[in-house]
């Protein structure tokens, strides 16, 4: 197995086998071992924003879902329930005000009854 090139002992000296004061005939010099780390350093270090994180991930599902009913309920169809969904996941923080907006699972209206009577009239 090579040594590793960049590091203690490493390089060139280190793959031609004469790292840190070794010989031809001596084996690739070895990197120091770190002490170990102290308990609250690493319960620090373990969070890393593991609960924004967490918090983040149920929003998104639970908005995922939301936007799902609303999708499908709003246009009567699967295909824009999973549009909703993927949505939903991806850009909840703008999706769930624009579905709030249009009045969250309300049927969208297809046809303007004022305008579908004025080019009945017109004719």
């Amino acid at each position: 197995m090579m040594p590793r090139y960049y590091g203690p002992g490493g390089g060139l000296a280190a793959i031609s086998g004469l790292g840190q004061g070794q010989t031809t005939q001596g084996a690739a010099p070895t990197a120091p071992v770190a002490p170990p780390a102290s308990s609250a350093a690493t319960l620090a270090r373990s969070d890393d924003g593991g609960t924004l994180r967490t918090v983040m991930m149920v929003a998104s599902t639970a908005a995922s879902a939301a936007l799902a009913y609303h999708g499908y309920k709003r246009n009567n169809s699967v295909g824009w329930a999973v549009g909703w969904f993927f949505l939903g996941g991806l850009f909840w923080p703008i999706a769930v005000p624009v579905a709030l907006a249009q009045g969250f699972a309300k049927p969208r209206v297809k046809s303007n009854r004022r305008r579908s009577s004025r080019r009945r009239s017109s004719r």
